[in-house]
């Protein structure tokens, strides 16, 4: 879960975000799967395995992947309000020095007061 402490919304979505960004560039994947609360609605827990398959399908099997943490700012992130009081905040993943078509899209779902359960919806080529 993650609690809205301050009025830049948007600036504490991209924080939570980047910090799951870094741990999965450093293959940190348990400590960034601890930032995230729930599977997304198709049952998918976006661990190691789930990422890679992704991006191996995007690069190919026989090439190296090394995921980059950059500042998300650079890497095309959109943010948007849902009707229902949810948040999504997406961005590229910058992969191999190359901004990629594949897109982490976040969702925050309301849980009380500026709480929200943060799941990964999905990672794709929007």
């Amino acid at each position: 879960m993650i609690e809205i402490e301050t009025d830049n919304v948007q600036l504490e979505l991209r924080s939570h975000c980047q910090k799951w960004l870094s741990f999965v560039a450093t293959g940190d994947f348990d400590a960034a799967g601890k930032l995230i609360d729930a599977p997304n609605c198709y049952g998918i827990n976006w661990g190691k395995k789930e990422i890679f398959e992704v991006v191996e399908d995007y690069f190919g099997e026989d090439v190296k992947i090394n995921i980059h943490n950059r500042v998300l700012a650079d890497c095309e992130p959109s943010y948007l309000e849902r009707n229902d009081g949810g948040l999504l905040y997406d961005f590229n993943l910058f992969i191999n020095d190359e901004l990629t078509d594949l897109t982490v899209m976040f969702e925050f779902n309301p849980k009380r007061n500026r709480t929200f359960e943060v799941v990964i919806h999905d990672i794709h080529v929007l």
